[in-house]
């Protein structure tokens, strides 16, 4: 019996394509579970239910649940680091732009990652851990020179703009802590909290 996925595809479409077309979903809706859910609640056979396929065709994709985990997050990053690029090359204001920022990243994060990638590494290899830690740097870089751009022009006060990446990070995973779920903040109410925060010790005062 063909996948769903597979039989919908129209008549005379390229194999290649339509491997590609599964191969990408099964990443999306993987990275929506792990990103959702953490890594211990997420299996194989609930990600190839949610896309419709097989738990065979997952496992031609990706051999084993760290494999795909590994794959699955670095293209969740690859995209936030786009969708992360195209918010500072088009807003001007400071403000702005860390709250869509702040904005943008909240909306693709519902558990806390570092203790998600904390029980992943149990059964991660050492290179797969460093390709998603390359990656996740690749934000906190693009991010410091948000912050180095801001203080060459004056904006905010002098400080070490890596460390002022990571502190905005960390502030984004206060949105996910248990006493906070009770009226829990949007993710643009969250992300204008923090960026007022965030800012308030920034800012020079005259």
């Amino acid at each position: 019996m063909e996948d769903k996925l597979t039989s919908k595809s129209r008549t005379g479409r390229p194999r290649g394509k339509r491997s590609d077309a599964t191969r990408n979903q099964i990443l999306m809706t993987a990275a929506r579970q792990f990103m959702e859910l953490g890594y211990d609640k997420v299996s194989l056979q609930e990600v190839a239910n949610l896309c419709g396929v097989t738990k065979a065709t997952v496992y031609h994709y990706f051999k084993d649940k760290g494999a795909l985990f590994t794959e699955s997050i670095l293209r969740m990053l690859r995209n936030a680091l786009a969708r992360s690029e195209e918010i500072v090359q088009g807003e001007r204001e400071l403000p702005m732009r860390l709250q869509k920022l702040a904005e943008g990243l909240l909306r693709h994060s519902h558990v806390e990652f570092e203790t998600m990638m904390r029980k992943a590494s149990d059964v991660l290899s050492e290179e797969q851990i460093e390709q998603v830690r390359h990656q996740e740097q690749q934000l906190h870089i693009l991010l410091a020179g948000v912050f180095q751009n801001a203080m060459d022009d004056g904006l905010i006060k002098a400080r070490n703009a890596m460390f002022l990446a990571h502190a905005f990070m960390m502030l984004m995973l206060m949105r996910n802590q248990p006493e906070l779920q009770e009226g829990m903040l949007t993710p643009s109410e969250a992300a204008g909290e923090i960026v007022e925060l965030f800012l308030m010790g920034l800012i020079p005062r005259a």
